[in-house]
């Protein structure tokens, strides 16, 4: 064998080592070419090695995009089945792992990927970078037209309507240019034409005016659910000590249900003495875009965040006194799926404002879904005081209860219909569109007396949680042209200030222990009302009432019961509560009977039971 290898001609043998090197090449190109396109499972379990949560695969195998691993080849729409449970997902990326994997191809997966999110990185920064470009030319622009209508209006005599204004530098990459007419967004100016219920709101109101800014007209524009994240994240960005933007949960399509978290470093109002309890302030929240074809709620509370901080940046008073004493929770919108749509539903077809649990007919007809159980989950959790939820379709501010026994429109008076009926006018005097209604007196109504819906939002908040909460009907249409967000805008914004101020007319509760520790979960009773409140997780409550004289009862199986008497006046401050102290004594066990000797049994000892 050997010796005709060596008699083998050196061209032969030159030919054969040629078409050996071209057989293994020839492999090598059909293993390297063989996976034109990685599937969406295999990108998921690159995903997961490279250290992504399980949520953020679940949400890339639901989208079913293709990757591709080069720019050559296009992409293709694949059918994906849902993954399940975590044990079935897991199960099938061990299969994938097992099955469609070597060291090589993953090797090459990986780089790939690297190289995705590098040019995604790259092309990141370079959109921040025109962002900010954009942001200080825009700034330029502003503060141009600043001075030149400043020197106007002096030129021409009116230099007592001027006030020197200061524009936050967040602006939208998108924003349209300012108009050269300005309107005076002052409170005071709003405060002028509008009522308020107290002389107190009226003083506050006007004081607050001499440090709130002059601004030019604002240009709302709509936002899709891309560009409202965008706008939400630059709001924080340019707050980024003020503010927290984060997730409740997902819709069906699973696109995140945004909320931004107001608050400042400051804290007034809080117990002067507190025992073991740790203070934390209350909650208030505005809920948007319940229904998705209801959009001008969405657009006016979107820009009411940047407008909400501009005024705590220059000083104005009542906004200080506001985001000093309570936390703001703001959420543009509760039905993202829905807007994208362009329907009243969300994606599975559901009403989420006939969703929740009724007073009086318990379980909705639909299932739950996922929208309306992370709302109930983050009311849980948040024990917000006072709240509304704002839609369109009509112009009315709506109190509880939207529900009743009865079918036809009557009367559902809540154990605190004052109450509401004070807070729904104080929103409804301030805008003058709502205060002038003809369909509706005052511009106020109670929701069953309008219209008997059950499984409702703002009655689920009254009778499940803690929380007061109105229905406000900001227009008169569903969706308003573009053109008319900023007349609707001028309508609601004092209201909605206003609105928030109405957490001063409340008494302030301690619940302790005798060792001084707070006791969560005490039911709190108002003596000649039915409502019951429960005491927060820290042992304290803030019960909201009209101005007046009360007996407040705090009660808990275990304890001695305790009460006391408060007054709420009607000059109430915010960050000036009426606190109420109640130290709950433990019922003592009852005595054993006189002459007896305590058994005690080898079971009882032990703590055993007998089956």
């Amino acid at each position: 064998m050997h010796k005709h290898m060596k008699s083998l001609p050196s061209s032969v043998s030159i030919a054969l080592l040629v078409a050996t090197l071209l057989c293994c090449f020839c492999i090598v190109l059909v293993i390297s070419e063989q996976p034109k396109s990685i599937s969406i499972h295999d990108k998921a379990y690159s995903l997961l090695v490279m250290g992504l949560s399980r949520n953020e695969l679940k949400r890339l195998a639901l989208e079913g995009r293709h990757a591709p691993l080069d720019n050559n080849h296009k992409q293709q729409q694949v059918n994906i089945e849902p993954f399940g449970t975590n044990d079935d997902f897991m199960n099938r990326i061990r299969d994938l792992s097992s099955s469609h994997f070597h060291e090589q191809l993953f090797a090459q997966l990986v780089s790939q990927f690297q190289k995705e999110m590098f040019t995604i990185q790259f092309e990141t920064l370079k959109q921040v970078e025109r962002m900010e470009q954009q942001v200080h030319e825009n700034n330029y622009e502003r503060k141009k037209q600043g001075l030149v209508l400043a020197m106007t209006r002096r030129l021409f005599g009116h230099e007592e309507n001027f006030e020197s204004s200061t524009t936050s530098s967040a602006t939208t990459t998108s924003a349209t240019p300012t108009d050269s007419t300005t309107t005076k967004t002052t409170i005071a100016t709003a405060s002028t034409t509008t009522k308020t219920t107290t002389t107190r709101t009226a003083r506050m109101t006007h004081h607050s005016s001499s440090n709130t800014t002059t601004t030019t007209s604002p240009k709302l524009r709509n936002h899709n659910y891309v560009e409202m994240t965008a706008k939400m994240r630059e709001i924080h960005l340019s707050f980024p000590n003020m503010t927290q933007m984060y997730s409740v949960g997902h819709s069906v399509q699973q696109r995140e249900l945004w909320v931004m978290k107001i608050t400042s470093n400051k804290v007034i109002g809080a117990p002067p003495y507190s025992f073991n309890l740790k203070y934390r302030k209350p909650k208030f929240k505005y809920v948007a875009n319940m229904h998705g074809n209801e959009t001008v709620g969405r657009e006016v509370i979107l820009y009411f965040i940047e407008y909400l901080l501009n005024l705590y940046k220059n000083g104005d008073l009542m906004v200080t006194r506001i985001l000093d004493y309570m936390d703001v929770y703001i959420m543009p919108s509760m039905n993202p799926d829905g807007y994208e749509l362009k329907q009243r539903r969300n994606a599975n077809g559901v009403d989420l404002n006939r969703n929740f649990i009724d007073y009086y007919f318990g379980m909705p007809d639909d299932p739950f879904q996922p929208e309306t159980l992370s709302i109930m989950q983050w009311i849980s959790q948040e024990q917000f005081i006072l709240s509304a939820n704002l839609h369109g379709g009509v112009l009315v501010a709506n109190y509880p209860f939207d529900t009743a026994l009865q079918k036809d429109a009557n009367y559902s008076a809540t154990p605190d219909d004052t109450f509401f009926r004070m807070v729904a006018s104080v929103y409804a005097n301030a805008n003058p569109e709502m205060r002038l209604s003809k369909r509706f007196p005052g511009g106020i109504t109670n929701g069953a007396a309008w219209w008997v819906v059950h499984h409702t939002m703002a009655d689920y908040n009254y009778f499940a949680a803690n929380c007061y909460e109105l229905t406000l009907e900001l227009t008169e249409e569903y969706i308003a042209p573009e053109s008319d967000l900023d007349k609707f805008w001028e309508q609601n914004k004092l209201s909605l200030i206003l609105y928030m101020d109405q957490m001063k007319f409340s008494a302030v509760g301690i619940v302790a222990d005798e060792m001084g520790n707070g006791v969560s979960f005490a039911n709190v009773t108002v003596k000649g009302n039915a409502k019951i409140i429960t005491s927060n997780y820290d042992g304290f409550f803030w019960r909201l009432l009209p101005p007046g004289n009360y007996t407040i009862e705090v009660s808990k199986k275990g304890y001695i019961s305790q009460s006391q008497n408060v007054i709420i006046p009607e000059n109430a401050e915010l960050g000036k509560p009426v606190f109420a102290y109640f130290i709950l004594k433990k019922v003592p066990p009852p005595p054993a009977p006189s002459g007896s000797v305590p058994h005690h049994s080898f079971e009882s000892q032990f703590n055993l039971r007998k089956y």
